[in-house]
């Protein structure tokens, strides 16, 4: 059996095998007794393990006396923009992102929604794996409540950021694949919203991959031969849960993750007022040549996001990421 992979990106196995509902639930109990009280916001993607998983996670967080907040099928973005639009006290994301159908796995989020740093989850794991869990007696168990507003208050927030009316007039063609995944519920509302006319394929949010999930160049054939015949001027491709963004050119053409991030960064750098950048230790040196060229400072982390922002959040960076390709 495939072990269960416990790390800075949280925990992940095979939903049913490796990943069990006992543990999961004892997950549950180990974070609600790391917060100490309060509510946790519970997501997931669309895997079909996923409401399994929530519902023992649930289970276990109240049984150590935090409340939960159900937000339901979100990308992972969305429930770290959820939790600090909200200030709750915490959140688990259920997702193994870029994994393959059978697996799943637990996030974990900081108050501020951001990822736990390596020296907070270091705490929580030590918890889970003393078993020193927080018990509260049955008068003192708190209740779960639902709430269905989350992608619709991120999408209002990121075009309250956008030229909204001048990428309107555009009228852009976009091919979209969704792999089945979490985009589907988010991503056509919001290029909808910004004037687009969408081309989608795989765009079922049944969690059963149309091919596989990670959104690099050779899992790609079928959006780029979408883009070539609808004449799309961009095609995009997200992971289940939605966190990564993999372009295709209009060309029908994938330009790769790795230059997904340093086209961002150099957008950013030459519009904004200049800042240091951080990215983590495998990603393309394309980013140096970028940061020179700017005469910026480009900063390098061990890989994973969390490390990426503690760093930035330490430097006050302007820009960061990791080159996912």
């Amino acid at each position: 059996m495939t072990a269960l992979k416990i790390g800075i990106s949280g925990v992940r196995g095979i939903a049913g095998g490796s990943l069990t509902n006992t543990l999961t639930v004892e997950f549950g109990k180990a974070f609600s007794t790391f917060v100490n009280c309060g509510r946790i916001v519970v997501a997931r993607d669309t895997r079909t393990s996923g409401d399994m998983l929530k519902n023992a996670v649930s289970a276990g967080i109240l049984s150590s006396g935090c409340g939960v907040v159900d937000i339901g099928v979100v990308p992972t973005p969305t429930a770290l923009f959820y939790v600090r639009r909200h200030k709750v006290d915490g959140g688990i994301m259920i997702t193994a992102s870029h994994n393959p159908g059978q697996w799943n796995g637990l996030k974990f989020i900081e108050r501020d929604g951001t990822f736990l740093s390596e020296v907070r989850l270091e705490k929580f794991f030590d918890i889970y794996y003393r078993k020193e869990f927080r018990r509260v007696p049955w008068e003192a168990i708190r209740s779960i409540t639902s709430d269905a507003s989350a992608a619709d208050l991120h999408i209002d927030e990121v075009l309250r950021r956008l030229y909204v009316k001048a990428i309107r007039k555009k009228h852009f063609k976009v091919g979209l694949d969704y792999v089945n995944g979490t985009g589907c519920v988010i991503t056509p509302r919001f290029l909808s919203e910004l004037g687009c006319r969408l081309f989608e394929i795989n765009n079922d949010p049944t969690g059963l991959f149309a091919h596989e999930p990670e959104p690099l160049p050779k899992n790609l054939k079928g959006l780029c031969k979408l883009v070539r015949q609808k004449q799309c001027d961009v095609g995009f491709a997200q992971d289940p849960d939605a966190d990564r963004l993999a372009i295709v050119s209009d060309k029908g053409a994938p330009i790769g993750e790795e230059l997904t991030l340093a086209l961002a960064v150099k957008f950013i750098l030459s519009y904004r007022k200049k800042g240091a950048v951080v990215t983590n230790l495998s990603a393309s040196k394309v980013l140096d040549h970028i940061a020179d060229a700017f005469g910026v400072k480009l900063i390098r982390t061990k890989v994973g996001e969390s490390n990426v922002v503690c760093e930035m959040k330490k430097r006050g960076a302007l820009i960061g990421g990791e080159g996912n390709g």
